[in-house]
């Protein structure tokens, strides 16, 4: 009894005019290399430094805050993670063609860097 309902509502729903999915906006690789290249010089920049401040800090007194850092190899894997994810958001908004917001991106990212190796550097100057 329902499987001649169901077939007419599934010939009606065919028949109907489809559209076409969104179309997205897709950046050729050539119009993203040079700007994603500066995102990794930065990233890359921003994380050694983190590194290295807190390596120096750790040496003159100071704690680790972080409490899934608390071993070398720990604090390797946290930065390897974290570049990893900035990098991939930094390269799907530039290839999706949000520029912009791609800058935001990078510069808070660096921001937030500085922002830990000022506070490593305070924190190691102290003792």
């Amino acid at each position: 009894m329902m499987a001649p309902i169901l077939a007419a509502s599934l010939w009606l729903a065919s028949q109907e005019p489809r559209t076409p999915p969104p179309q997205y906006v897709i950046v050729p690789i050539e119009r993203i290399a040079d700007r994603f290249a500066g995102d990794a010089a930065w990233n890359g920049a921003g994380l050694s430094g983190d590194l290295l401040s807190t390596s120096w800090a750790l040496q003159h007194g100071c704690a680790e805050a972080n409490p899934n850092g608390q071993t070398v190899e720990a604090r390797l894997a946290l930065k390897i993670g974290l570049s990893t994810t900035r990098l991939l958001v930094s390269y799907w908004l530039r290839r999706t063609g949000h520029r912009t917001y791609a800058d935001v991106w990078r510069w808070a990212g660096v921001g937030a860097d500085a922002f830990i190796v000022g506070n490593n550097f305070v924190c190691g100057m102290r003792d």
